[in-house]
Formats: structure tokens, sequence, C-alpha cells
């Protein structure tokens, strides 16, 4: 009898430990100081109640790259796809900004409290205004602010299971720590320092490929680093990430590469008019 009742635990053990694994709440997503982190918001329609927010990485990954460009891992298109809808990448209601911070410490090179923030470009390839400095004292609160995405809030990404990447999470804006709820402290101030928007629209990936490719268009965010100092002198530029619509995300030290390929007629008149200028050097000389 006592065989069988061992024999009988031995076969349910797999189902039970299968329960046990289905039941174990999913990981939180891992956020620290000094981390960058993607987020996305929309102003109405399909998820206009959900911040997709995504941690990139630390931002040493991107202020010590050497020159060039690569592929930011930790976004899933099909997270994209579920919270938004599939008309997601011509959405004008949906929008997305990077942010991140030291908070009250130094992190590597970078000193305690500074900020790094993405700027839309208004025109892909060529860079936006940087953000403005400020002092410490000027830059706590928003470093603060910021530094409530990663813990210290319900809404933090560290309280937050990850969703279909293990880098991102699925956040109600209105709980306190999501994207929004800390973006909009302040009336169009985003993180209580950035005026208007650290924020890009979906609806501005233009068709027009880009150089970096030759085949997609790209969104455009510049990342600036602002660190504490003089009031007003211009923040560091780190380089560009660029979003195209098949959800795939970019980063340059050089903006320029999204600069969108020449049109072929206004290059070949470009070459038309560079040969017709050395004939006649060769027939004056």
């Amino acid at each position: 009898m006592k065989n069988m009742k061992t024999q009988t635990l031995w076969a349910a053990a797999p189902a039970l430990l299968a329960g046990l694994l289905l039941a174990s709440p999913a990981q939180a997503v891992t956020a620290i100081a000094g981390d960058l982190i993607l987020g996305f918001r929309a102003s109405g329609g399909q998820g206009a109640s959900t911040n997709l927010e995504v941690n990139i990485g630390p931002a040493s990954n991107y202020y010590g790259a050497a020159p060039g460009s690569f592929v930011v891992t930790g976004l899933s298109t099909a997270d994209l796809v579920s919270t938004y809808g599939g008309g997601w990448a011509s959405s004008s209601d949906l929008s997305f900004g990077i942010v991140g911070t030291t908070g009250a410490a130094a992190v590597g090179v970078a000193p305690a409290r500074t900020i790094w923030a993405s700027r839309a470009e208004s025109t892909p390839g060529t860079a936006s205004t940087p953000w403005p400095r400020g002092t410490t004292f000027a830059l706590q609160v928003p470093s603060n602010t910021i530094s409530t995405l990663y813990s210290g809030a319900p809404g933090s990404l560290s309280n937050a299971p990850a969703a279909g990447s293990p880098s991102s999470a699925l956040i109600d804006t209105a709980t306190a720590g999501s994207w929004t709820a800390q973006e909009d402290f302040t009336p169009s101030v985003s993180f209580r320092y950035f005026n208007p928007s650290v924020l890009i629209t979906m609806g501005d990936i233009p068709a027009t490929p880009a150089q970096y490719d030759g085949v997609n268009g790209y969104a455009v965010l510049d990342l600036f680093e602002v660190r504490p100092g003089t009031a007003g002198s211009p923040g560091t530029l780190i380089g560009a990430f660029g979003l195209n619509n098949s959800g795939q995300l970019v980063f340059s030290t050089s903006p320029s590469v999204f600069a969108p390929v020449p049109e072929p007629t206004a290059t070949f008149s470009a070459l038309a008019g560079a040969v017709l200028l050395t004939l006649r050097r060769r027939r004056a000389a």
C-alpha cells in the first residue's frame, strides 16, 4: 500500500511542478540608476491606459560607443502590436521618448544628478537644439522624478512583471511610477524640466528611406546628456535613436545617418553640373 502511494506521488510530481511554475509570478524588469528607459504612451485609442516601458541598458553603452550605428535590443514588436494595435507605426496618438538619470550618486564617469533625455528631430538627420544644463539643485527634482521609473513606486519597473521581452513591461498609466505619471507632474513639461517634451509621435516616421539602410524611414530622437553645470549652457549630444515602422530601434553616434536618401533626380543634376563645370574649365584652359 505504501509503495502504491509513493508511486502515485512520483507520477503526479511533473504535473505539480508545472502547476507551481505556472502559478509563479513573472520576473520583474531589472532597472537601476544609469539605465535608459524607452517609454511609449498613447493619447487616445487602443492602449491609451498603458505605458510600454523598455530598459534599453546603461547610458554608458551609448555615450561610450565607438563611432557608428547598431540595433538596440529589448523592444518587442509583438508588445507594440498587442498594446497599441496593428496600426501603431502610423498612429498620431502614439509617442515615445527616452530618459535616464544617475540619481543622487555618480554612476561611472557621470556625476550625481546627470540626466539623459531625448529630443525630437524635426528634420531627420539634422540634430535638434540641445537641452540646457542646470545647477545640481535645479536638476535634483527632475532627476528624482525619473529615478522613480526604476523603483520606489507601485508603477516602477522593479515592481512590473516582464512583458514579451524580459526588458519590457506594460504599466497602467494612472499608477504612480509609470512613464505617464512621472512625465506629467508639471503640465506641458516632461519630467518637470524638459520643455516642451522628450517625445516624438509615430506619425512622424517619414516614407522616404534613410541613408542608414536605404529602405526604411525613421522617427528620430537625439539623446542629450545634461550634467550639472552652468545654467543654460547646452547639454552634450550623445547620438540619435531612430525607430522604423517594423519596430526596429537603431542608435547611431551620428544623427546624419537618418537623413533621407537623396532623390535620384537631384543626385543626377548635381553630377551633371559637376561634369559641365569640369568641361568648361578644360575649354577655358
